[in-house]
Order: structure tokens, then sequence, then C-alpha cells
């Protein structure tokens, strides 16, 4: 073989790499344009850590206010082994700025559980850079929200069963033979109850008959009665305003000193009597002593005695002379 051919051999294999490789860039890059990535354009990469993704995939679109921004991204569980779901969103840089604060929130596209990712923007006025981790959240799915919806009617519903068990079985008890014969008993002694009830209705209408005279006197000395105090109201007014001006008066007065002054009079008398019951003092022992009782009855004596002799003869006592001359 000639240099020639080598030449022509090698220019060949060169041809079909180069084809090679274009065919594999282009098969490249047409399966992320199908994805929505143009790999030849500039990208913000953010991420997002997740308890769980509710069946979130790669290529699941991004959406602020419903408007597509990005996809997602590489999906892997996180280095720490703790379970949790790491989320790459992919995002052209003309799109939209992110601020600080803006949350990831996994949704459900469509009704038929297809999942995106809507961003809840933040209101800070900083923005986050690519390579930064938003805050997360996962939107209740269908069966979340439909076991939430359900739950509260299977309790009312779990609920009414129960009234209607119990409603059953109390209708049972009632239906059984000692229960009628019980209803029955308690409804003929009812009806004895209206009976009398009904007797004793009769024998007042009776009474209130043949008393209506009397009822009608009682009435009218109750009209009388009301009539005179309506005309004596004027008095009676009177009378209630003396009433008012005494209390006001007895109010007013010092009766609580007054009082004070009475007990400690009667303290004082008190204290008096005791002394006289002692004997102490000229009236304790007149009171007391019954030989000064005595002497003073017989001073008493004599000075009556020396009145009626002084009365019989009173020249003993009293000489009295115009001229000077002396009675023997």
């Amino acid at each position: 073989m000639g240099a020639f051919d080598r030449l022509t051999k090698f220019n060949t294999e060169i041809k079909i790499g180069v084809v090679v490789s274009v065919a594999i860039a282009l098969l490249i890059w047409g399966l992320n344009f199908l994805k929505g990535e143009n790999i030849l354009s500039n990208k913000q990469h953010f991420y997002a850590v997740y308890s769980r993704i509710n069946g979130l995939v790669e290529g699941n679109p991004v959406q602020v206010n419903g408007f597509k921004v990005g996809q997602v991204g590489v999906v892997s569980f996180h280095p720490d082994k703790s379970g949790k779901v790491v989320v790459e969103f992919i995002l052209e840089k003309e799109t939209i700025a992110l601020p600080r604060g803006t949350q990831a929130r996994i949704i459900s596209a469509d009704l038929l559980g297809s999942k995106a990712v809507e961003f809840m923007l933040g209101e800070s006025d900083d923005v986050h850079i690519s390579g930064d981790t938003l805050d997360s959240d996962v939107e209740a799915d269908l069966q979340e929200s439909f076991n939430a919806t359900i739950a509260p009617l299977k309790l009312k519903a779990e609920e009414l069963i129960g009234s209607m068990d119990s409603a059953v079985t109390i209708v049972q008890m009632i239906l059984n033979e000692d229960a009628r014969k019980n209803l029955g008993a308690g409804f003929e002694s009812l009806k004895r109850s209206f009976d009398r009830f009904e007797s004793a209705s009769k024998n007042l209408d009776e009474l209130i008959s043949e008393n209506k005279g009397r009822i009608t006197s009682i009435f009218a000395n109750i009209n009388g009665i009301a009539g005179n105090l309506n005309s004596k109201s004027k008095e009676l007014s009177n009378i209630l305003d003396n009433f008012s001006q005494i209390s006001d008066s007895l109010a007013k007065a010092n009766i609580a000193g007054t009082l004070q002054s009475a007990n400690l009079a009667l303290q004082h008398a008190s204290v008096i009597l005791e002394k006289i019951n002692a004997g102490e003092g000229t009236m304790g022992m007149l009171i007391n002593n019954d030989s000064l009782y005595n002497n003073l009855a017989g001073a008493s004596l004599a000075l009556d005695s020396l009145l009626s002799d002084v009365k019989d003869h009173p020249k003993r006592y009293v000489h009295f002379s115009l001229f000077g001359k002396k009675d023997k």
C-alpha cells in the first residue's frame, strides 16, 4: 500500500470520527432540548431538600405564578443518609430573580397526578444566587385533601350510626312485653290523673259559682280599700315625709354621744350604790347602821316631847315682862 492510500484511509477515519462526534453532540442536544433544556445557554441552579417528593421526577416544570421558568434537574438522596431528597432546579438566567425567602413548593400540575414545582416568591430586596438552597414545601395531594374532607364526614356518620343503634336498642326495649305492660299502666295512670284534674276543675267551677256573690263582694272591698288608699295618698305622703324628717333628725342627733354619756352616768351611779351598800359615807351608814336610825328615832321622839311640853307650858321656857317684873 502506498503513501497515498494510507493518507486516504487516515482522512476517511478522521471524517468518520468527526461525523460520529457531531452525531453524539446532536443527540445529547436533542435529548436536552426535548426536556426543555438548552445546553448552549447559561443556567442557574438552585436546590431544595424534601422529606418526600410525591412522585416528582426530573424534567417536571418549575413555575412562577403558573408561568414556566425552568425545570427539575437531578433528584437524589441527601448525602447524610437521612432519607431526605435533594432536588435541583434549573432556570434560565434571563427569566426571573428569586428574592430571599422564596419557597419551592411541590404541587399537582393536573388531575392525573403530574407534579410541578411552584416558586412562592419572597419579599426581600436581596436575591438568591445560583447554587443556593431554597425553602421547601409540599402541597397536600388529592388523596390527602380527600381524606381531610372525608374524615369529618366519616366521624359524623359513625356518630349517627351509634345514635341509630342506641335508638334501635331503646325501641326494642320499649316494644318488649314488660315494657308494653309498663307503658300501658303508665298511660292508664296518666288517664286517671287527667280524670282527677277534670273533676277538680269541675269542683272549682262549682265552688266559684256558689260563692260568686262573696267573691264579687271581696273584690268590691278590695277596690274600696284601694280607693281609700288613693284618696289618702296625700296624707300618707305627709306621714312618710314626717318619718323622713324624724329619721333625718335622728341621723343628725349625736345619739352615740348621748348614749355614751348615759352609760358613763350609769357607771358612776353604780359605783355610788356599791359604796352605799358597803356602808361607806353618811348615806351608807344611814342605810346600813341601825343604831343611827334608832338614835334619830329617839331624838325625834324627845324633840316631839319637848315641843309638846313647850306648847303646854310655855312659861317654863319663855319669860316676858313688859315692866321688868319677874314671874315666879
